[in-house]
């Protein structure tokens, strides 16, 4: 068997590879990926969002949420500093661009790409500008997805607090009352349990037509 040696370039000089074409789409495909890997790494199930939602990457919490996270990308920093602006669409379609509302996510990532790193804030920005010793810190990505998260989720208690005080402290809607030929008066309820159990006669009750028009419905449910 005779010996073959292979060789990784041809004869000629070596050709300089074609450099890859860049875009917007591809720098944000980058960001993405970027986050999505050190949430893994965290040991959080993260996955990317669909093209057309508000936010790029979906954490599943385990406890039937998602936190929904923005991830915006820099490519380098600008005497140091790191600029970051957070708007919906591209003025490049035509249809213009608009700020995210306070709903629509509930983590921004800001990336570097060029230091490969990145940091969390709870909430949403319009805009936001970091130094590059930020992006230094020693295990920032941790540490600031942990306060990150816990703020979202002190935010997520809150609004549920805030919803069942608005269930518990609503007004009650004033029923109508009724009154029968001996003065007593009666809610538009206990005129229904009345006429269903005490077989009270309906002669023994005044009904007005406004009255009337307002029983309607009540009597249609009586057996």
């Amino acid at each position: 068997m005779s010996n073959v040696q292979l060789t990784l370039f041809g004869a000629g000089d070596p050709q300089q590879p074609s450099q890859p074409t860049r875009n917007d789409v591809m720098a944000g495909d980058a960001a993405e990926a970027l986050v999505t890997y050190h949430l893994l790494r965290l040991g959080y199930a993260a996955h990317s969002a669909r093209r057309d939602a508000p936010y790029d990457v979906g954490v599943d919490l385990r406890d039937g949420r998602i936190c929904r996270v923005q991830v915006k990308g820099c490519g380098k920093a600008v005497h140091g500093r790191w600029s970051y602006r957070f708007v919906r669409g591209n003025p490049r379609t035509g249809n213009g661009s608009y700020a995210y509302a306070e709903a629509d996510y509930d983590v921004t990532a800001c990336v570097a790409h060029s230091l490969q790193r990145v940091i969390f804030f709870p909430g949403v920005y319009p805009s936001l500008r970091l130094r590059t010793a930020d992006f230094q810190r020693p295990d920032g990505e941790a540490q600031s997805w942990h306060r990150a998260l816990q703020a979202s989720n002190r935010k997520h208690r809150s609004g549920a607090h805030h919803d069942l005080r608005q269930v518990l402290t609503a007004r009650t809607p004033r029923l109508p009352r009724y009154r029968d030929c001996a003065g007593s008066r009666f809610s538009a309820p206990t005129l229904a349990g009345h006429l269903v159990h005490d077989k009270r006669p309906l002669r023994r009750f005044f009904f007005g037509p406004s009255a009337t028009r307002r029983l309607n419905g009540l009597f249609t449910l009586l057996p």
